[in-house]
């Protein structure tokens, strides 16, 4: 689940434009990594965006977007991670624009093209990320470009840090403490054995 402030650069109806729309949104994702060694996903995504008016001639409005996206994440140490993203998809918009003869509504499906760059962090099972982003979509008549930024908040099925990064070094914590057993009590640790596969 992810939260966001936008801001756009543009709107083009007709003869008229206007600059710097800002906009919040929510968000709700869900990824998928096939191999656990290969830090390389898919992921599918919705998002609804409300637009403030700024003037008489548009008012405020909803968009929607659906997108798929491709991200690969690089583990920082310490639980965090940057987890580059590109998204493609669909993005609906209806807007009402008034040019003081007749109020229209526009209605549009328009393809959109986003890079995000999330720094996440996590304690193995929740993951928190910040991420700024870039936005083009691909109207009729012009591209509308968008920067903004999300915060976000997620829970993992897997352990991250253990699937990626710790792995090696609880293998070096598992053959040390083996090792120690066998020097100091290498009778006892056989004895043991039998033992604690009874219990």
């Amino acid at each position: 689940i992810e939260f966001g402030g936008y801001l756009f650069n543009e709107y083009n109806l007709g003869e008229y434009k206007d600059i710097g729309f800002s906009s919040v949104g929510v968000g709700f994702n869900i990824d998928w990594q096939p191999l656990t060694k290969l830090p390389l996903g898919i992921g599918a995504r919705l998002q609804w965006n409300y637009t403030f008016a700024q003037n008489e001639n548009i008012e405020a409005h909803w968009n929607a977007g659906a997108l798929s996206s491709v991200w690969w994440r690089f583990y920082l140490g310490k639980g965090f991670m940057l987890k580059p993203t590109v998204e493609y998809g669909l993005w609906l918009s209806s807007i009402k624009a008034n040019n003081q003869v007749e109020t229209k509504t526009f209605f549009a499906a328009d393809s959109v093209l986003q890079f995000t760059l999330p720094l996440e962090w996590t304690n193995r099972r929740f993951v928190f990320s910040v991420a700024p982003l870039y936005t083009m979509i691909f109207q009729q008549t012009e591209v509308l470009n968008q920067i903004g930024f999300r915060i976000g908040f997620s829970y993992t099925t897997k352990d991250l840090l253990y699937n990626n990064q710790a792995s090696g070094k609880y293998s070096n914590v598992l053959a040390d403490n083996m090792n120690d057993s066998l020097q100091n009590s290498p009778t006892k640790l056989w004895m043991d054995i039998p033992q604690k596969i009874v219990v």
